[in-house]
């Protein structure tokens, strides 16, 4: 029965320091849970070299990002003629992964998956440590009083350090190193080793995790579209008369209801400003007494929303004379 359980633990280890036994190139212990069902914190994976053109949507791959190892699926392959982009996902997480990743990157592919889990559960800290432990202990224990206390001529023990360790078969039948003690041993040195493997892959002490998270820096702002602003003047002449009415007219693109505008002129070098607002049409129109001769300069401009930028038509320019002028 030990034999047996010193065989589980050493051919696993075996495989994973020198895994071309089994044509793998790499092997690897997963540290999260992204991968379940499929794979769980704590299987150990075995990849195979390839090239990226060999793999195919549906591989496992193990990817190297940000000197960061991670496995995940292939879920879509973007072959051009510069380079093969891939796009990975871990069967648990919700959401692929932020970006494609260049083929470059792809470390292996999966070939085999070993359910070394196992040896991190209660149960086997159990089996393979805290067991062999107490057996251990009481086992030689018990040898010892057996050996301190053995004499088969009744007339003294045999007692000291050579006596507890070599056995000597006139006086006893009892060694403390014996196969049942090695074995114990090699099954509590090779556990040992299992249990602090994920402590180096982490480089900290640290255990297995099944949550993956990711930081991202990004600015907030606003996306906008272009818009256009339209004005005409009716009747559209270049010389008007004092106390003629003119309709200043036009419109917002695309169709903006009820939005302010608003509406500039410039006569003789005097600025005033008029607010006007378009209809459900997108489309607006102010009358305007001409009360000043002079030369008008008029133009409707928009300031834009939180979705358009703002705009303004081209300006308009005509003469106003006085009726005498006339």
């Amino acid at each position: 029965m030990l034999f047996t359980i010193l065989l589980v633990l050493i051919i696993p280890a075996v495989i994973y320091v020198h895994p071309r036994i089994i044509g793998a190139d790499d092997a690897y212990i997963v540290l999260s849970g992204s991968m379940k069902p499929t794979i769980y914190p704590g299987d150990m994976v075995f990849a195979r070299a390839v090239t990226p053109k060999d793999i195919i949507e549906g591989d496992i791959v193990v990817a190297n990002m940000s000197s960061r190892l991670y496995t995940h699926r292939v879920i879509d392959k973007i072959d051009s003629d510069e380079n093969i982009l891939f796009r990975l996902k871990g069967d648990a997480n919700e959401d692929p992964d932020p970006s494609y990743i260049e083929g470059s990157r792809i470390i292996g592919k999966v070939a085999l998956i070993l359910p070394t889990r196992y040896f991190y559960n209660k149960s086997s800290y159990l089996v393979f440590v805290l067991i062999p432990l107490v057996l251990l202990v009481f086992y030689q224990i018990f040898k010892m009083y057996m050996i301190l206390t053995y004499n088969p001529n009744k007339r003294r023990r045999k007692r000291g350090i050579a006596a507890l360790i070599f056995k000597n078969s006139r006086n006893r039948h009892t060694s403390i190193l014996d196969t049942t003690v090695l074995l114990l041993l090699m099954i509590l040195l090779i556990s040992t080793a299992w249990f602090m493997l994920p402590h180096f892959a982490l480089n900290n002490l640290g255990s297995f995790y099944d949550e993956e998270s990711s930081s991202v820096s990004a600015t907030a702002g606003e996306w906008k579209n272009p818009s256009t602003v339209t004005c005409f003047i009716v009747p559209n002449n270049t010389t008007y008369y004092l106390g003629d009415l003119i309709i200043i007219t036009g419109s917002v693109s695309p169709i903006r209801e009820e939005v302010n505008l608003t509406l500039e002129y410039s006569i003789n070098g005097s600025n005033i400003t008029q607010r006007i607002s378009t209809n459900s049409a997108g489309t607006y129109s102010y009358v305007q007494s001409l009360n000043k001769p002079g030369i008008w300069n008029i133009k409707v401009k928009w300031d834009g929303s939180r979705y358009y930028y703002g705009a303004s038509c081209k300006e308009l320019s005509f003469k106003v004379l006085n009726i005498t002028e006339g």
